[in-house]
């Protein structure tokens, strides 16, 4: 069982895939819901009157730190994706999407999560996170980033966050459970 904490400047206890992405999913581990083990950086995210989730995250299958990414996955990813940004794939990549994939297997070192964000960035960009994040729920419902102070999670499919303790910041200063 993991429990981890969600900061967000918004007072909102929901997840949807319609809020993971945007400006935020430019972050280093792409698109998705972030926790973390770390209570107080979550609380830095919810600003002074944004509110901390703390949650039971129950994922059953985690991109693996190592390995490939498998075909299957990559064509899921692909048949998801508009003709356009096919396309943009395709002069990035390789004149096909067997070449493109070719390609990307050689350059992503053996970390599927490191191919996942080639995908996402290149298909799918911050406007589609949310379409990125149906299709790679499939196969994945998170992925896990091991830090010397803390363990952050980036968690793609809603269903797996099971709310357990919602507190709302007061002015910035306290912490306060709703009545």
């Amino acid at each position: 069982m993991i429990v981890a904490h969600h900061g967000r400047p918004s007072r909102s206890p929901y997840f949807h895939r319609r809020f993971a992405g945007g400006q935020e999913a430019t972050d280093d581990e792409g698109p998705g819901f972030y926790f973390t083990t770390d209570r107080a950086q979550a609380r830095g995210h919810a600003g002074n009157d944004g509110c901390v989730i703390t949650a039971q995250l129950n994922v059953p299958e985690w991109v693996p730190r190592k390995g490939k990414l498998p075909e299957l996955a990559a064509t899921a990813l692909w048949a998801s994706a508009s003709q356009q940004a096919r396309q943009n794939f395709l002069d990035n990549w390789g004149g096909d999407f067997t070449g493109a994939w070719d390609n990307i297997r050689k350059h992503d070192d053996g970390e599927i999560h490191e191919c996942l964000q080639r995908f996402w960035y290149d298909l799918y960009t911050p406007s589609r996170s949310a379409e990125f994040l149906r299709a790679i729920s499939l196969f994945y419902q998170g992925v896990e980033i091991k830090h010397p102070e803390c363990t952050h999670y980036v968690i793609f499919d809603p269903d797996v966050i099971e709310v357990l303790q919602v507190l709302y910041a007061q002015n910035g200063a306290t912490w306060e459970r709703p009545e």
